[in-house]
């Protein structure tokens, strides 16, 4: 792994600069695409997907779209912001220069991406995200409070830092997956607008990734024993909500029913088959595996505690050592 200074990671920041006006708003949404490749969702790897037809399989796919615009704004607004914000805040630290620099650019660039997701959800769907930014994405009051609680204390809930690598990596790939379903699917372009967001989201990403490095070797590295076993268990459980189709997922083809009233039958099968792929290899191989994110396992493999992760957590994880 090439991690770069922090002083070259701000340069690059300069250099490519962009503003979501950017982007063509003006043109839509063209709801005869798909938003999403479609290889990445996870309706897709079942056996009730083949009884879908191409307008139901073209809405599922404009659903899960949309889920993902949710998942960056809470992931970039609720939880990133929220941590590095009050990091960047706290009287208890004593910061170098170029890191509390590389924290303010990173909270700036990440409010970019919340304010990008949303301008595209809402576009999309304004009736639905006018007034909430959530709709298959939904805390409960608990959950809400204990994140709350842990974003005051970001110095000691530093698994946070990981997140930020798991996702921000995987964030890359997402746009590699567009690039690889525009060169194998012609046949099914995808929508130019969701296809222009996640570029550039990518090339921020990019340069997070080595930040995220940056900031593992500043926040858990100094932790004790104690205190990093508690945040690998934060991390594993956070990981685990999202390497297996749960609630969220379940909402979207219930909305998918819904609207294409001839899958109603249907829908006990496409929710039993979607809580399936949690035990699926060729499925979690897509989610989280060391092709698609190879600096967070490669780092993953670095610290001992980590190897926790395998198997229960992460199939695909399998630490190298030595």
């Amino acid at each position: 792994m090439n991690v770069l200074p922090l002083d070259t990671l701000k340069r690059r920041a300069d250099q490519n600069a962009y503003s979501i006006d950017d982007l063509d708003w003006a043109r839509g949404v063209d709801f005869e695409r798909h938003f999403f490749p479609e290889h990445l969702t996870p309706l897709s790897h079942t056996a009730v997907y083949a009884q879908l037809g191409p307008d139901e399989r073209r809405i599922y796919n404009q659903l899960y779209g949309q889920m993902v615009n949710e998942q960056f704004i809470f992931l970039e607004d609720r939880f990133l912001v929220r941590m590095v914000g009050n990091l960047r805040r706290s009287t208890r630290l004593d910061l170098p220069a170029d890191l509390l620099e590389a924290l303010d650019v990173f909270v700036e660039e990440e409010v970019k991406h919340t304010e990008m997701f949303r301008r595209l959800a809402r576009l999309t769907c304004p009736e639905r995200y006018e007034r909430s930014d959530y709709h298959f994405l939904r805390l409960g009051r608990a959950e809400d409070a204990l994140l709350g609680f842990m974003a005051r204390r970001p110095d000691f809930f530093v698994f946070w830092c990981w997140m930020a690598l798991a996702f921000e990596e995987k964030t890359v790939d997402y746009y590699r997956h567009y690039q690889r379903h525009q060169k194998e699917r012609p046949d099914l372009p995808l929508d130019p607008l969701y296809t222009d967001v996640h570029r550039l989201h990518m090339l921020d990403e990019v340069r997070h990734v080595q930040i995220d490095h940056h900031l593992i070797h500043a926040f858990y590295d100094r932790c004790g024993a104690l205190l990093r076993g508690l945040n690998v268990r934060l991390l594993a459980r956070t990981l685990r909500a999202y390497t297996r189709p749960a609630r969220t997922n379940m909402r979207i083809v219930e909305d998918l029913a819904r609207r294409c009233p001839r899958l109603a039958p249907l829908l006990g099968d496409m929710k039993a088959q979607l809580r399936a792929l949690g035990r699926s290899a060729d499925w979690q191989s897509i989610v989280y595996s060391r092709k698609n994110a190879p600096q967070t396992f490669a780092l993953f493999d670095e610290y001992p505690e980590m190897h926790a992760l395998a198997g229960a957590v992460l199939l695909c994880y399998e630490p190298h050592t030595g």
